[in-house]
């Protein structure tokens, strides 16, 4: 039930950096390509991998009948939709599973159908994200272009306002001279006309 790879025509045991994902299988109905093994080779150098068929695999999360299952670095299978980027395709799973258990998956010939399947909906979830992110750019741009404009109304808002206070300050100085102008003359009126004393003979 081990994931392996396949790679330059030789088994590699991270199936995430090979071409290519292959199930290892215990107990295979019918094999081919047996080797002829020589003097320096024995059978434990190589392994049976299932081409076509239901094969038990490892789950290395949680599986769901009909999930389209992946390559993981550690030689399980998981949802294709719990993977960034695009792992080779081991099959597609015939039940449900939790992490670890061992999960009955149909293994064929159209897994990189399913792989490029697998990468065209990649790519569409992928722009489907920029283009959202770009709507969202949009829509932050306007709201800083509209701030901008605001922020400008605002600005003449306060220039116009200190024009005025300014206005009314040269105002008020004005008033503040016609006021003492008058508080003066009050004040000579009260003191009345000034009287002369008689000259001496």
């Amino acid at each position: 039930g081990s994931v392996v790879g396949l790679a330059d025509g030789e088994i590699r045991r991270d199936p995430t950096a090979a071409d290519a994902a292959l199930v290892v299988s215990d107990a295979p109905m019918l094999t081919g390509n047996v080797p002829d093994y020589g003097e320096a080779e024995t059978a434990e150098q190589s392994v049976c991998v299932a081409l076509l068929g239901q094969v038990p695999v490892r789950a290395g999360a949680a599986v769901s009948a009909g999930d389209l299952l992946v390559a993981t670095a550690d030689g399980t299978a998981v949802p294709a939709d719990t993977q960034d980027g695009c792992p080779p395709v081991v099959g597609r799973a015939l039940e449900d599973g939790a992490a670890d258990d061992t999960v009955t998956t149909f293994v064929n010939a159209r897994a990189e159908t399913d792989r490029a399947t697998l990468m065209q909906d990649l790519d569409q979830r992928l722009q489907e994200t920029v283009d959202a992110v770009q709507a969202d750019n949009d829509a932050l741009r306007e709201r800083a272009e509209d701030l901008e404009a605001e922020n400008q109304r605002l600005q003449e808002t306060v220039d116009a306002l200190r024009e005025r206070t300014g206005n009314l300050e040269a105002e008020n100085e004005q008033l503040r001279e016609r006021l003492d102008a008058v508080t003066d003359r009050l004040a000579n009126l009260e003191a009345g006309p000034a009287e002369h004393a008689p000259a001496d003979d």
